[in-house]
């Protein structure tokens, strides 16, 4: 099956529930982090291998047709600061030829906040990576 496309939309979640939505997502990669581990032990002919999940990474470039972009940087920083409870959530849409599944990724975490500012006639880009423990398929 060919994947059709998606749509990406990062919300702020306060403890008053949906207070911000970011719906300029240009781009969005999640990748599922994860390790494997080696163990030689007595009595087996070979290594044994085991996976583990280290986790969620998920990176996005936000345009900013709007000032809510500032918005959002703005919350996460005060999130890292312990200013506010802030949570933010990346939902993203994939639309399948038989079928829409939703993959949320909640309570993402971001390091380094950038500003890609190109010349007069590009858009300004913000590029995300964040990282997250937990991802859930949720109902269409």
């Amino acid at each position: 099956m060919r994947l059709f496309g998606q749509n990406t939309v990062v919300n702020v979640i306060s403890l008053r529930g949906l207070e911000l939505g970011i719906t300029d997502v240009k781009d969005c990669t999640v990748t599922l982090k994860g390790q494997i581990v080696e163990g030689d032990y007595l009595g087996q002919t070979t290594t044994q291998a085991a996976s583990l999940c280290k986790g969620y990474a998920v990176k996005f470039t936000a345009n900013a047709t709007s000032a809510a972009i500032m918005d959002l940087i703005d919350r996460i920083n005060k999130a890292r600061r312990g200013e506010i409870a802030d949570s933010i959530e990346v939902v993203t849409t994939l639309n399948f030829a038989d079928g829409i599944r939703r993959v949320a990724l909640p309570d993402v975490q971001f390091g380094d906040l950038e500003v890609g500012i190109g010349g007069r006639t590009d858009m300004v880009n913000f590029p995300f990576n964040g990282q997250c423990s937990e991802m859930s398929l949720l109902p269409a």
